[in-house]
């Protein structure tokens, strides 16, 4: 029978900076379809479960932009995820807390509203998550980053393809001069989730499951993951507007 797989077998870690505050040029057409190239590309090119290849287009994430202020619209910044192994793939979404942040550093991600959208090769579009960038679920929100052991899943990809997340951040006008400059952090993990299927058993077909097509069993012999832990640095400038 097919089981899901699960495995953290690689990881990478990126700086990802969140400077923002300048105007932004959108990445995306009016149906959803990219325009123009994303700011960071991360590859999963299969491999054994000793050895997976995974490769980032740079090591620096939100490099280009500069100074988080509150009460400007946030900067949009895209990473593409693309599936270039020999097997359908499905790929999750998890954030992780960083040990050793001190209480207010834990607030400032708890005060700063992120939203990630996931836009298919397709062009369909779905938010996974709208909260803060600590992860969790928020009230009126959408999507938790922290739950279970894989967070949210981005859905399948195919042998070829990609998917592009667009991630928004942002500071709100009320956001408190205590944290002035101050850096926070927090982990994102992508899991890659495969189908192992025992050829002494008869495969079981559910609707969750990729479509089959000649030989039915995967390259990997057993676990597929790819681990990609991203360190998410907030650089935080406050300011406040003088009244006439």
């Amino acid at each position: 029978m097919k089981k899901n797989k699960f495995r953290r077998i690689a990881a990478i870690s990126l700086t990802v900076v969140m400077l923002l505050g300048c105007s932004v040029m959108s990445v995306f057409a009016a149906d959803g379809s990219e325009e123009v190239a994303p700011d960071r590309t991360v590859t999963y090119s299969g491999g054994s479960e000793e050895q997976t290849s995974l490769t980032i287009s740079q090591q620096d994430f939100f490099v280009n932009s500069k100074d988080l202020m509150p009460g400007e619209p946030g900067r949009t910044q895209t990473v593409r995820i693309e599936n270039a192994g020999s097997e359908n793939v499905k790929v999750w979404l998890k954030s992780e807390s960083v040990e050793g942040l001190t209480q207010q550093q834990q607030e400032l991600l708890n005060s700063l509203p992120m939203k990630i959208t996931a836009h298919m090769q397709n062009g369909d579009k779905t938010v996974l998550y709208d909260g803060t960038t600590a992860g969790a679920l928020v009230k009126n929100g959408t999507g938790d980053l922290t739950v279970e052991e894989h967070g949210v899943s981005l859905g399948w990809l195919e042998t070829g393809n990609y998917a592009t997340l667009e991630v928004v951040i942002s500071a709100p006008v009320t956001i408190g001069n205590e944290f002035q400059s101050m850096n926070s952090m927090v982990d994102w993990v992508f899991v890659v989730e495969g189908i192992d299927e025992e050829p002494d058993d008869v495969p079981d077909i559910t609707d969750d499951e990729i479509p089959q097509t000649g030989d039915t069993t995967f390259v990997l012999p057993a676990v597929l993951g790819v681990l990609l832990s991203i360190g998410v640095i907030v650089a935080l400038l406050v300011y406040r507007k003088k009244r006439a």
